[in-house]
């Protein structure tokens, strides 16, 4: 286990387990540690099925070797989309990146663009914001 700070990010799939580290329950003294969550064999099913679909898609289009650019806002489909072509990319010979738009309708979606920026990069991929 390892000491962190007061702010820390950990990937997708993760708990983090904190323990008080001294019986006094002294903050200063506070132990983490980021563990992976297996998935259930219900989620390894889902997984694999839409791996397959997207896998067999890429495969038709002929994407072997080539770019993919995934539209990604930030919503469940698009983040689940843009990390099943992130595990598929070393298979196939991908080269995949996350494309974000802020279409800057609201005061807020520019920092929601640099979130889903984020999310991209803990999925593995380069990611592009068009304002």
């Amino acid at each position: 286990m390892s000491t962190i700070g007061e702010s820390a990010s950990f990937p997708f799939g993760s708990a983090l387990i904190i323990s008080s580290g001294h019986p006094s329950g002294n903050r200063a003294s506070r132990r983490f540690e980021v563990l992976p969550i297996p998935p259930s064999d219900q989620q390894a099913a889902a997984i694999a099925s839409v791996e397959g679909a997207v896998g067999g898609a890429l495969r038709r289009l002929g994407a072997r070797g080539s770019g993919v650019l995934v539209a990604l806002s930030g919503g469940a489909d698009s983040t689940v989309l843009a990390a099943v072509c992130a595990r598929l990319a070393g298979r196939l010979g991908l080269r995949v990146e996350a494309l974000i738009v802020d279409h800057g309708l609201r005061p807020e979606g520019g920092a929601e663009a640099a979130l889903v920026r984020e999310r991209a990069r803990a999925l593995g991929l380069e990611a592009q914001v068009h304002a």
